[in-house]
């Protein structure tokens, strides 16, 4: 929670599986910016 928050905030990561947060399924992946 305390590294993964201010990441999603930032947008650096994002969940896999947005609309269900709490998933034991849960992963998260980078973003990768396009310039």
């Amino acid at each position: 929670k305390k590294y993964l928050r201010p990441l999603l905030e930032q947008e650096k990561i994002e969940m896999t599986i947005p609309e269900k947060p709490q998933s034991k399924n849960q992963k998260y992946r980078t973003k990768e910016t396009i310039k």
